[in-house]
């Protein structure tokens, strides 16, 4: 959720009460985003498309006196786009595992600046070969704490 905050609009001059009016001037093709409190000084969006969003704001004086459109540009990217690092801490050197032997894997999914991304979820599988067969085992999903860190423990047996 995008918040947009006018609070900081003034009369400059004799006081009076300000009317905020919040609009959307240009957002991406086939997007379906409302403004939400778009009379109150923070109105707030969910953008549904990567692109760059434009928001005006117009202030209107008690008076009728109306200033000039402000507005900002709001970009999103797509989280597909986005430049991630997943980083194992621990990598095995072991070849081969055992029947009831648990893997555990440490690590941190970082973005291109290298800080942590929290509270993101990551799939991954496992896979094993037995005499000629291959097994996936799909490993149950893992979410990053606060600084984008996890550790999961595979358990073959359970899988």
């Amino acid at each position: 959720m995008v918040t947009l905050d006018g609070r900081r609009s003034n009369a400059s001059s004799g006081g009076g009460a300000l009317t905020d009016a919040w609009s959307l001037s240009s957002a991406p093709k086939r997007n379906a985003v409302r403004l939400a409190n778009q009379t109150s000084d923070r109105a707030t969006f969910v953008p549904d498309k990567a692109g760059t969003y434009v928001v005006s704001l117009v202030v209107t004086h008690s008076t009728g006196a109306k200033s000039a459109p402000d507005t900002t540009n709001v970009s999103v990217i797509s989280a597909e786009r986005v430049d991630t690092k997943l980083i194992v801490d621990n990598p095995s050197s072991k070849a081969f595992y055992y029947l009831g032997e648990q893997m555990t894997t440490k690590g941190r999914l970082v973005d291109a600046d290298g800080n942590g991304i929290p509270n993101q979820t990551i799939r991954s599988k496992s896979v094993s070969r037995v005499l000629g067969f291959t097994f996936d085992y799909p490993i149950e999903p893992v979410t990053t704490n606060s600084t984008g860190a996890f550790t999961k423990v595979f358990d073959p047996i359970s899988a």
